[in-house]
């Protein structure tokens, strides 16, 4: 199943670009959102629902998170993420036969501090930044990893600060075609 994931850390505009892409790509692409923290089986089992898709799935996925989400922020929130190693192998292994372009979305520490009270997170704000600079270091260490050993199709990580949003749509299309063989703006090759 291709798919475009988006993630990153918390208040770093994961849902704003998934929905630019979706605006976007509409005709191609389906949009999807991570069940977020829960039962460690519930979370298993949607990830790789999501990942592995379904004989139904018709174009592209576009997640607002995935499993790299549980594999940067378990470790370093509760000591341990939900997943085993075969259900990482699995995951991996339905990213690589995707293809999956994986957008790493980055803002700086002060703008997400600026606006993490205001929306319930899963770091308390009392020790979110020292927790978040972990996770973020997790998480670029999670993707560069799979990108250097092909897990991932590709690779973008965004800036808030340094990026022009139409240059990563733009990558993406161009990525669609090579890998896909479709224009994703109008669904057709």
């Amino acid at each position: 199943m291709a798919a475009i994931i988006v993630t990153g850390i918390d208040n770093t505009g994961k849902s704003t670009l998934a929905r630019q892409i979706m605006s976007r790509f509409m005709c191609s692409c389906y949009y999807t959102h991570s069940i977020g923290p829960c039962d460690s089986r519930k979370l298993r089992a949607w990830n790789i629902k999501h990942m592995i898709g379904s004989d139904d799935a018709v174009g592209v996925a576009v997640m607002d998170r995935f499993y790299l989400a549980e594999l940067a922020y378990g470790p370093v929130v509760r000591g341990t993420n939900s997943f085993s190693q075969v259900d990482i192998r699995l995951l991996d292994r339905a990213a690589a036969a995707g293809p999956v372009f994986v957008v790493l979305a980055h803002r700086p520490m002060e703008r997400i501090m600026e606006t993490y009270a205001e929306r319930e997170q899963m770091v308390p704000p009392a020790k979110a930044q020292e927790t978040l600079m972990l996770v973020r270091r997790r998480y670029r260490t999670l993707v560069m990893d799979r990108a250097r050993t092909k897990t991932f199709s590709e690779v973008a990580v965004y800036d808030w600060a340094r990026n022009d949003v139409e240059e990563l749509l733009d990558r993406i299309q161009s990525w669609g075609k090579r890998r896909l063989g479709r224009n994703l703006e109008t669904g057709g090759r």
